[in-house]
């Protein structure tokens, strides 16, 4: 079960699946685990990867801005603003962080899936995120890192490593390792009518901002 909550809160992207806990069904996987210690590993490879996205992503605390599109009609002065890219150095955006999205975007976001790239300046690709088969898979693309995929097993998620790895929790396990604080691989977004922001949860120590984007009105609106 997905999590899609109000304007202000989160919409958080690990996978969940409704009905009894059944016998478990295993698909043919390197690895299956039936306890939480692949999840408080720090060294597992979905915290090896955002440790590599840390390094190329826009700094913490900083914010970009919305490039704001055009009105569909622009006599419908009630719709909300569509929006575009996000630059952190909107002047100059060759010289910084760069948010691509796929298609343009309304706030507080009402879609359970946000596919876009994250360019370091310069515009070499830093982080690629897409949910290829919609909100139960996940793949995460880190320049220089690799790809950490989450993809629909029978029962629970299977994440697949940059190497190639398969990771199989039960169904079970998927759910007690994740009370309370997360530990779920997964992307958090959380939005407002002003403001966008994407996390990597379930990392060791402190999450790990993809980006945090802003809507300024123009002058006119």
């Amino acid at each position: 079960m997905l999590l899609l909550l109000a304007p202000g809160c989160s919409i958080f992207h690990d996978l969940w699946f409704s009905g009894e806990d059944r016998a478990t069904v295993h698909d043919s996987t390197d690895n299956v685990i039936d306890d939480c210690s692949w999840f408080d590993d720090s060294n597992n490879c979905w915290n090896t990867i955002a440790q590599a996205a840390a390094e190329c992503l826009p700094p913490s605390g900083e914010t970009g801005v919305f490039y704001n599109k055009p009105a569909k009609d622009p006599k419908d002065t009630a719709a909300p603003p569509l929006l575009g890219d996000c630059y952190y150095v909107p002047t100059f955006p060759s010289k910084g962080h760069v948010v691509k999205f796929a298609s343009a975007l309304t706030l507080p976001l009402d879609r359970a899936t946000l596919n876009f790239n994250v360019e370091a300046p310069g515009g070499t690709d830093c982080v690629t995120v897409s949910f290829p088969s919609g909100e139960d898979t996940l793949k995460l693309t880190v320049e220089g890192a690799g790809t950490f995929e989450q993809k629909q097993g029978s029962n629970a998620p299977i994440y697949v490593c940059p190497d190639g790895t398969e990771i199989e929790p039960t169904f079970s396990e998927v759910t007690s390792c994740n009370m309370g604080e997360s530990h779920l691989p997964g992307i958090a977004l959380t939005s407002t009518d002003t403001d966008l922001r994407a996390t990597l949860s379930g990392v060791a120590g402190d999450s790990i901002t993809l980006f945090h984007c802003v809507y300024e009105p123009d002058e006119e609106d």
